[in-house]
């Protein structure tokens, strides 16, 4: 699995994809386990081009949310790809959010008004064509605000948090500084999107950088 949630009961949803070897195909892959490791309920979400989850959590009202992508071969474009899960596996809702580019959202959290940010990024796949994309939903899923931001090269974000003041906080890498090695970024984000500030970070070797505390 790519990504777990440990729920408040100690019971754990399991991310991951499955693979069709001869259809060629991949699709996102959801098990909910009990508390000694029993299966209670599988979902498979996806159709007949890539589909790939890099993200999942629980929500207020008992379900999930899932975060990731689905990718389009004839066109080679990536989008993001939501989905809200009920406590039981059912799927309440999907979002796609296309920006014209490939475009992944690693991670999401829900928010304090019940809706949700995602961490997220966007272009070309390309040295130089990669920006930071923070996405802020709804409680349905519809998208209040967004924000593309990054340097003169490669900048993603892997991480969000909300902080108690309602404003978020980022954490990727960017190569954006031209001093021939990454960094680690981390960016703060008002309540409407806005960029505050950002750091730079110098890490000795590629690392993903951690979620922010």
């Amino acid at each position: 699995g790519m990504d777990r949630e440990k729920k408040k009961d100690t019971w754990r949803a399991k991310l991951g994809y499955i693979e069709f070897s001869e259809e060629k195909r991949q699709d996102i892959w959801i098990i909910k386990l009990d508390k000694n490791g029993n299966m209670e309920w599988e979902e498979i979400f996806g159709d007949n081009e890539p589909d790939i989850a890099n993200s999942i959590i629980q929500t207020k009202d008992g379900g999930y949310a899932v975060a990731g992508f689905i990718c389009t071969i004839y066109s080679g474009k990536q989008d993001i790809w939501i989905i809200k899960l009920g406590e039981n596996g059912n799927k309440e809702w999907e979002k796609t959010f296309d920006g014209d580019k490939n475009d992944v959202a690693h991670s999401i959290i829900q928010t304090k008004d019940g809706g949700y940010a995602i961490a997220a990024s966007t272009g070309k796949k390309l040295w130089g064509e990669e920006n930071c994309w923070v996405i802020k939903l709804n409680a349905k899923g519809g998208m209040e605000w967004d924000n593309n931001f990054g340097g003169t090269n490669w900048d993603e974000i892997y991480s969000i948090i909300q902080t108690k003041d309602g404003n978020f906080i980022t954490t990727g890498c960017s190569w954006s500084r031209g001093e021939g090695r990454g960094d680690v970024r981390v960016a703060k984000l008002n309540k409407r999107g806005d960029l505050l500030w950002q750091k730079y970070l110098p890490f000795p070797q590629r690392k993903l950088p951690v979620k922010p505390l």
